[in-house]
């Protein structure tokens, strides 16, 4: 039993002796799985920070475009309308000239019409397709006044933000 324990005692000084000589390649070794696993951590971090700084970003950049877009289709709606009351103008003026080609013409051409039973079917005739024009180009004028205040309303919500 005596002799058991000595050669124990024996084997666990040999070990510690071992240890102690292979110490510092322990040391080293444990140390170098350490930085391993740090930088295995730290690259995951930096991955993960990566992915939500895109995120962010894609987000920022979709509502950027967003306000990009409601602003061109604003532009091309009042385009298209400036265009369009631009060809009634043309078509207004064509259509007078067609009658008569001054203003002073038109008036005396008027004045006869208007005594005459003729004339006067055909103005009221005329005023009431005037009437539907004038009321269709107000209504499209309310439109346009109603989708300029909806983008002003839009762009000081987005400046407050």
């Amino acid at each position: 039993m005596a002799k058991e324990r000595k050669s124990d005692m024996e084997a666990e000084k040999r070990k510690m002796n071992i240890i102690w000589i292979h110490k510092w390649a322990l040391i080293k070794e444990k140390r170098e799985e350490m930085e391993r696993i740090c930088n295995n951590i730290r690259m995951i971090k930096q991955r993960k920070n990566l992915f939500v700084k895109n995120i962010l970003a894609f987000h920022i950049i979709k509502k950027v475009f967003e306000v990009f877009d409601e602003k061109r289709a604003a532009v091309l709606l009042e385009m298209k309308i400036n265009f369009a009351v631009f060809q009634f103008g043309l078509g207004l003026k064509r259509f007078l000239r067609k009658k008569a080609p001054t203003r002073e013409l038109r008036s005396k051409r008027m004045m006869r019409q208007c005594f005459s039973y003729i004339g006067n079917s055909w103005i009221s005739l005329k005023e009431l397709d005037a009437k539907k024009e004038l009321c269709q180009f107000l209504r499209l004028q309310a439109e346009v006044g109603a989708i300029r205040d909806s983008i002003a309303r839009y762009g000081s919500a987005v400046i407050k933000i």
